[in-house]
């Protein structure tokens, strides 16, 4: 099923024109990597989307208050990982949501401790708007930085390595006593936190918790180093967590067990299957990508792991219009939408941009290339 959209009536510019316009928020690559991008702003016809960010707001406070609950987390987290929270949640946390045939919202899962692209969103919509700034990111991101304190931006990940570094520019621009490099540059003594002998008081992890190993996740939870997006926020991007959420938005989740197992085989066309705490759909199956063999087969293999099962909700395409090979392409797409809010002390502080990713699949992820672009707020 395809749907019309509706573009904002901002004149839209040519490949060049928008490609020098951006390169400045790809420090590194000069957006070499050629990311698609939406040439407008868009519009959703009959999308209300005060209500949707309504819905949002509350479900990440259904959320927090399931994660508060010792003995619940305890069913979906080790009892190592719950003695390191601090209970506080502090960071950009996007919802991961689309439309179904019917024009229903669901939401599939969220990132919680390390959404990409924090400030490029920023200044991508803004060239979309023609050059009417906007700092809506920006704005909320440095309320989470004390600025009397050394900060370290720490990342292992080389896809977004743009992404870092807008950060660490725009940080320098402000005066921050900030640093940037891999974690295996990070010494640990007497309980503190150096880079080359500096004291670091703050990071900022820009990699999946699931990227660090046991040994670094024991070191940096017993030291006095202030560590944003931190252990607390990858608890909420727990996939089962959404079982304990009675919300429309959400389709149902529960764990993969030995007792639903033959009734998953039995109705294929009805489910997906995915790993409680990965990223990018790595370890994700859906029902049209595997023969029934095969898919009886990640049945059996997966079932009483730490693998969900969860409805399959089929999504809409729609017509857009992309920055892309050097011109403007028109394709039709399955897109998703993805709210962000900013959380500080388990307290939301704002509404971030609405990301849109478009795929010719159903595998939305712009680390596989999917393009992006912006609904209009």
């Amino acid at each position: 099923m395809c749907s019309q959209i509706i573009y904002s009536n901002i004149i839209m510019k040519n490949y060049k024109q928008f490609r020098n316009e951006l390169q400045h928020a790809y420090p590194v690559s000069k957006w070499k990597i050629k990311l698609p991008i939406c040439t407008q702003l868009l519009n959703l016809p009959n999308f209300d989307i005060n209500n949707f960010l309504w819905n949002i707001r509350d479900i990440y406070t259904r959320l927090v208050s399931v994660a508060q609950d010792k003995e619940k987390l305890l069913k979906y987290c080790s009892p190592k990982l719950v003695d390191m929270m601090t209970w506080n949640y502090t960071w950009m946390i996007r919802f991961d949501c689309i439309l179904n045939t019917q024009w229903q919202i669901k939401l599939l899962e969220l990132n919680a401790d390390y959404p990409d692209g924090i400030l490029m969103h920023d200044y991508t919509y803004w060239i979309l708007l023609n050059g009417k700034k906007n700092t809506k990111h920006l704005d909320m991101y440095l309320q989470f930085f004390d600025k009397t304190k050394t900060l370290y931006i720490l990342y292992k990940q080389q896809f977004f390595l743009d992404s870092f570094y807008l950060e660490y520019e725009c940080l320098l621009d402000l005066w921050y006593n900030v640093f940037i490099w891999t974690r295996d540059e990070l010494d640990f003594y007497d309980g503190q936190c150096y880079y080359r002998w500096i004291k670091i008081e703050q990071i900022r992890s820009c990699m999946d918790m699931s990227k660090f190993t046991a040994y670094q996740m024991d070191v940096l939870s017993n030291t006095s180093v202030f560590m944003l997006n931190s252990y607390d926020l990858w608890t909420l991007a727990n996939k089962a967590l959404l079982q304990e959420i009675d919300h429309a938005y959400i389709p149902k989740t529960q764990f993969l067990t030995q007792d639903i197992a033959t009734h998953v085989i039995e109705n294929k066309d009805n489910y997906v299957i995915k790993p409680i705490d990965m990223y990018e759909w790595i370890g994700v199956y859906l029902w049209n990508a595997t023969s029934h063999e095969d898919w009886k087969h990640l049945i059996e293999e997966y079932k009483n792991t730490n693998y969900i099962v969860q409805e399959f909700v089929d999504m809409q395409k729609i017509k857009v219009a992309l920055y892309e090979d050097g011109g403007i392409v028109d394709k039709e797409l399955y897109f998703d939408l993805c709210p962000h809010i900013f959380v500080k002390d388990g307290k939301i502080i704002g509404d971030g941009h609405i990301l849109m990713r478009f795929s010719e699949n159903r595998i939305l992820n712009v680390a596989k290339w999917g393009g992006i672009g912006y609904l209009k707020k």
